[in-house]
């Protein structure tokens, strides 16, 4: 997709939605997708891949080197996406992103996403050697990219083939939509402790074990759990 394609594809996503809060209409906006790709050389395959998703989801897609220049717009498109997708993630990428290294914006998004729990999907396109690519990349090699798409799948992230990345993301935001609770252990509460902290204040969806209640009241460390929010 040309520059002025994504961004004829962007302004459309605002008009709509400004045009549907204009009028009053009840249906929610779709859920968006922020699709991160580190050149344009696979874009055509990218988008069909995605094409079963467009329907469903409201995509943006985005290229490193227009990261590189458009700054806050991408960062907030990233905030405000359901998921990140990242189908032909390089090497590179993959390195620092694996590292926590974030002094480029794919990895920098990836990170920041994953730290916000927000589901982030990738496929082993170009990763991971097939064909006669089994034979000629040296093993250790290959060794070293598995042990760095375990790493990813640790933190959270779904690594998939890329004839899979439409069901993959269909799957990480059904999963994300479904109540998700942070939990509590006497651990985190003996750190605290530990930190002069007297008193803790966690969201609502947060549950506390009865070992961690136990000890939080003989240090006497107070948690708050906010009031859930009305709908």
């Amino acid at each position: 997709m040309s520059i002025e394609g994504k961004i004829s594809s962007i302004v459309r996503q605002y008009v709509e939605a400004w045009l549907q809060q204009k009028q009053g209409l009840s249906e929610p906006p779709l859920p968006k997708i922020l699709v991160l790709m580190p050149n344009d050389e696979y874009s055509s395959e990218v988008e069909e891949a995605m094409r079963g998703l467009s329907l469903e989801y409201q995509i943006s897609y985005a290229v490193n080197s227009e990261l590189l220049h458009a700054g806050v717009e991408w960062h907030r498109l990233a905030d405000e996406a359901a998921l990140i997708a990242v189908p032909m993630m390089s090497l590179g990428n993959l390195a620092k992103t694996a590292t926590l290294v974030d002094d480029e914006p794919i990895p920098a998004i990836v990170v920041n996403a994953l730290l916000g729990r927000k589901p982030v999907v990738i496929t082993t396109k170009n990763l991971i050697p097939t064909g006669f690519e089994k034979v000629v990349v040296p093993a250790n090699m290959v060794d070293v990219i598995e042990e760095y798409l375990k790493a990813l799948q640790s933190y959270g992230v779904a690594v998939s083939p890329f004839s899979k990345l439409a069901q993959t993301i269909r799957d990480s935001l059904s999963e994300s939509a479904s109540e998700f609770s942070y939990l509590i252990h006497s651990k985190h509460v003996r750190e605290w402790v530990n930190e002069g902290e007297i008193r803790v204040k966690v969201p609502s969806n947060t549950k506390i074990t009865p070992l961690a209640r136990e000890d939080a009241r003989d240090f006497g460390l107070k948690i708050e759990v906010a009031e859930e929010e009305s709908k």
